[in-house]
């Protein structure tokens, strides 16, 4: 137990140096509800620019996330571009992001979007924004496993 408290509190810390975290943060880290994330992604990439551009005004509102293939294709995108913006393979499973499952991975997703939200250049961010958009245009996104971020070519 010890351990998932440091996790924890660590994700809770960085997090909370760029955004509000809502009441009872320590439980949604534990379980993250796709809101959670949605909230997470989207309040990193206000306070600090990075990933401009990488969604559209809707899709950054709530109530954007209707269904699994707009909950998939949200976090997809956002770990892709964490993963282009660091070039480095993410190890975390958009699939069991949005059952919740393996917290621990999912904060460690967190503070990789943070330390690219506060160490990236601009130039990299937009990068990483224009990789992910060409990847979508590939149509890669419908092709590409759920459970898998590589982003080897």
């Amino acid at each position: 137990m010890a351990g998932q408290e440091d996790w924890v509190s660590e994700t809770m810390a960085k997090l909370s140096t760029l955004v509000t975290m809502p009441k009872n943060s320590e439980k949604f880290l534990r379980r993250p509800p796709v809101w959670f994330v949605h909230t997470v992604i989207t309040e990193v990439m206000k306070a600090t620019d990075f990933a401009d551009g990488l969604y559209s005004d809707e899709e950054c509102r709530s109530s954007y996330l209707v269904d699994r293939e707009t909950k998939r294709r949200f976090v997809h995108k956002a770990v892709k571009c964490v993963s282009f913006a660091l070039d480095e393979e993410l190890d975390v499973s958009v699939s069991k992001v949005l059952a919740g499952l393996e917290g621990n991975k999912t904060s460690a997703f967190f503070l990789k979007l943070h330390h690219a939200a506060v160490t990236c250049s601009r130039a990299r961010s937009a990068d990483a924004v224009d990789r992910v958009r060409a990847w979508e245009a590939t149509g890669d996104v419908e092709a590409t496993d759920a459970a898998t971020c590589s982003t080897a070519p």
